[in-house]
Formats: C-alpha cells, sequence, structure tokens
C-alpha cells in the first residue's frame, strides 16, 4: 500500500534536483526542488554536523531520511509552485469540476467493498454536504 502511495505522489510532481530516482520523478504537474542558493551559514552547519558523525545531506524523500539537509520547497524554475496552479489552473474550464468555496472537507466517501472514494462530506455555511459523483446526497443542518 505504502508502494502505491508513493507512486501516486510521485506522478503528480516534479523533482528538479534529483538524487534517487526510487523516490522522485519528472513529468508531474507540482514542482519540487531544493534551494538552489544555499548560504554560507547552511554549508557550515551542513559541515558541521557532518563533522560531529550525522549524515548531510541527505534526501529527506528518500529511503533513510536520518541527518541533515536543505530544505526542499514548491517551486518550479525559481517559481512558487502551488497546488492551485499546478492542479486547478489547468481543469479550470472542465465541465465535471465543481469548486465549493468556503467550504471545509470532513470526510472522504469510501466504499467498503472496493475501497474506492465515492464522493466527500464537507461543511459550507454551517451545513453539512455530501457529493457523491455529480449529484448531492443530503443536506444536513449542523
Amino acid at each position: 500500500m505504502a508502494s502505491k502511495r508513493r507512486n501516486m505522489f510521485q506522478k503528480n510532481k516534479t523533482q528538479e534536483t534529483t538524487e534517487n530516482g526510487r523516490f522522485h520523478s519528472r513529468g508531474g504537474l507540482l514542482g519540487v526542488s531544493t534551494t538552489d542558493q544555499p548560504s554560507p551559514l547552511s554549508d557550515a552547519f551542513l559541515e558541521a554536523v557532518r563533522e560531529v558523525g550525522y549524515p548531510a545531506p541527505v534526501d529527506v524523500n528518500g529511503e533513510n531520511q536520518n541527518g541533515f539537509t536543505r530544505y526542499q520547497a514548491t517551486t518550479a524554475d525559481g517559481i512558487r509552485s502551488s497546488t492551485a496552479k499546478a492542479f486547478l489552473t489547468p481543469a479550470k474550464n472542465r465541465t465535471n469540476l465543481h469548486l465549493a468555496l468556503r467550504s471545509t472537507v470532513t470526510r472522504v466517501v469510501i466504499d467498503p467493498a472496493t475501497k474506492k472514494a465515492l464522493g466527500v462530506e464537507f461543511t459550507r455555511d454551517g451545513q453539512k454536504v455530501i457529493i457523491h459523483f455529480f449529484y448531492y446526497l443530503y443536506v444536513q443542518m449542523m
């Protein structure tokens, strides 16, 4: 199951700097990169932790995550890459996409037999709403 989740995550991102292809991918919509302008202080810090025996730098998304490294961020070509820009903007004109503004998802409705998502439950304006495929199942006052 963990490898299925990892594969799904990898399919959706593009790792700009990668050391291990097993844990990273290219071709996804969400850009991820390690800072490309490290400061002299971060270089000195990584050197200091290496001197006392800690691994550095490590791949925080790799197999062994113990140690120290520079941070990764969702950026592409030096520009912030948000999930909205990566996934919603390309799909905004799709007829089967509906956005519920000022809403909070409280539960994903799962089919117990197939373990597949059937819909979502969320709250909006004090009401509980369940969307199942493309129609409202019910609306209940909170």
